[in-house]
């Protein structure tokens, strides 16, 4: 069904309007005697997903963002020896998709105003921890306490209990250091980007750019917290992109460029295996 977000007093407001039909499937295993999930999977199906923009609360003078579409969603995680994380996110049919200039600074004047506001935050706390910076009396009289605590632990037989917690935290150290393998793939016959300026009142066509068998393929492998190594990846896309622009002579679309461009990107950065010197 659609989900519409607008104010009904006001036959001016634009609506944003997401519809279509959507089924998921989630499934998790747990671990009964850690409680901890150990493997997550997740399956969405969407048929006819659209997305459009209307004036008013009765959505009069419709204009399509996304042409309705067909794809899915596939997540997969397991926790083990190895955390895994698998993602998937393929097309069944062509994505068309329409962006109008003034969509595009909304989307742009939002974006600057939520990274402004994180800045904000985080100068505030910069600000506040400037304040409460401790004197260096109070820094002598904590490592003199530090000093002595160490000298009674060395002391003092450990109990029990003590051990238990020991062992908790050296398993959540494991957790940390755990190595992280995560993977992504997407696959779309067609996806087509369309560019009207709207500005002036009225919806003009400037160009698209349509990507054909597009497929991307990539996995990051992390080798943990207390490895020396770097993470290393490898990731490969192909597609054979058309691109058309919208002369207003002749009120229709030209060709821009003559044939498709097929392009094939690959990288990767494997372990390192360079000898290490001192004097480097």
């Amino acid at each position: 069904g659609p989900f519409i977000s607008t104010k009904s007093s006001s036959a001016l407001t634009e609506t944003i309007v997401l519809q279509g039909k959507m089924k998921a499937n989630f499934e998790m295993t747990s671990n009964t005697a850690s409680n901890d999930t150990v493997e997550k999977d997740y399956k969405i199906d969407a048929e006819r997903v659209e997305i459009y923009t209307a004036k008013g609360a009765s959505l009069q003078h419709p204009v399509s963002i996304l042409e309705p579409a067909k794809f899915s969603i596939f997540y997969y995680q397991k926790i083990g020896e190895v955390h895994l994380t698998d993602l998937k996110f393929v097309t069944l049919t062509p994505i068309d998709l329409t962006i109008s200039m003034q969509n595009a600074a909304l989307a742009s004047a939002l974006a600057t105003s939520i990274s402004d506001s994180f800045s904000t935050n985080k100068e505030t706390s910069e600000d506040e921890a400037e304040r409460h910076s401790i004197s260096a009396r109070e820094a002598r009289r904590i490592a003199r306490l530090d000093s002595e605590l160490e000298r009674v632990e060395d002391i003092e037989p450990m109990t029990p209990s003590e051990h238990s917690t020991d062992v908790s935290v050296h398993a959540g150290q494991q957790i940390e250091q755990m190595r992280k393998l995560t993977r992504l793939k997407m696959t779309s016959p067609e996806v087509i980007l369309t560019l009207t300026n709207d500005f002036q009142g009225l919806d003009e066509a400037l160009f698209k750019v349509i990507a054909m068998n597009w497929v991307f393929g990539g996995e990051l492998d992390y080798p943990g917290a207390s490895a020396s190594e770097k993470p290393c990846f490898g990731f490969n896309m192909n597609t054979s992109f058309l691109a058309d622009y919208f002369d207003t002579a002749s009120n229709r679309w030209e060709k821009f460029l003559t044939s498709p461009w097929e392009i094939t990107l690959n990288g990767s950065r494997g372990p390192q295996s360079r000898f290490h010197s001192k004097r480097m």
